[in-house]
């Protein structure tokens, strides 16, 4: 019992780093090279509410964040993306959290928010849209954009940036768009 015990524990060690900033960047990147428009979903968020499709439509770029609650730099980037949403909300801008492993860690996803005062909206994807939409990459954190149309634009970005380097590709993308 206890070999199995010691067992479980490594795997799960070992799933978590393997997710969090995983060196197959290539794999994400091409998986999600071929989404050309988000998937129809509604999916939770993490205040009880529902979100759906519809939410790129009153927003010109929308940063999607994919992040996991066992990946130290999926967390310690989450302060700086809430000052990127706020600071460039004027410019029709918003990020959306998707909690890659929310569906089995949601009180744990809902703590690390709070404890990190993040009010940019935070998905818990059901399984159609894991299956359709997070299952495209085996590492976190990943981001995307999309336009107001639900199409994918811009550059994908694999692993975590600092503030400026977000901020850089957000003003780059937001002009291409234009």
């Amino acid at each position: 019992m206890k070999k199995n015990f010691v067992l479980f524990v490594f795997l799960i060690i070992s799933l978590t780093f393997i997710g969090c900033n995983s060196q197959s960047k290539t794999n994400s990147r091409e998986t999600f090279d071929t989404l050309k428009t988000m998937p129809e979903f509604k999916c939770k968020d993490t205040k009880d509410g529902y979100i759906t499709k519809d939410i790129f439509k009153g927003k010109n770029l929308t940063m999607v964040n994919i992040w996991g609650t066992g990946c130290k730099p999926c967390i310690d980037e989450l302060p700086y993306l809430e000052e990127l949403n706020n600071e460039l909300k004027s410019q029709n801008f918003q990020i959306i959290g998707v909690v890659g492993d929310g569906l089995s860690n949601e009180i744990t996803a809902i703590k690390i928010l709070n404890h990190e005062k993040i009010n940019f909206i935070n998905m818990i994807p059901n399984e159609e849209f894991i299956k359709e939409f997070v299952s495209r990459t085996s590492e976190t954190p990943v981001s995307i954009f999309i336009n107001n149309k639900g199409q994918r634009v811009g550059e994908i970005i694999i692993g975590s940036k600092s503030k400026e380097e977000y901020k850089n590709i957000i003003k780059k993308t937001l002009m291409e768009i234009q």
